[in-house]
């Protein structure tokens, strides 16, 4: 996913984040489960698998992972798009690669 700009609270002195994208709400990991079925533990994995079954069968996986794939180092946690944090890395350096070959 992007990266969002933090507001800060002034009064209440804690930040939040604007509301997710809205073709999240078509994301089959908003309608089901909880924020820690997507970012299982790693070396747990019947919870990843999981997760990346749900993934093969969300209607937005594709625009998910392109979301992902932009994120910054410090958001590559979980499953995203169909792919575990070390996968996207993993890809993401094969399309870095890709474009300086260019």
């Amino acid at each position: 996913m992007t990266e969002r700009t933090r507001i800060r609270v002034p009064d209440r002195g804690r930040d939040l984040l604007p509301a997710p994208p809205p073709w999240t709400r078509k994301a089959l990991c908003h309608q089901v489960g909880t924020p820690a079925d997507w970012e299982p533990d790693p070396d747990d994995a019947a919870a990843v698998q999981d997760a990346l079954w749900a993934c093969e069968h969300c209607t937005v996986r594709s625009r998910c992972l392109q979301e992902a794939l932009t994120a910054p180092p410090s958001h590559q946690v979980g499953v995203r798009g169909g792919l575990t944090a070390q996968e996207r890395t993993r890809l993401q350096r094969r399309q870095r690669r890709a474009r300086a070959s260019d």
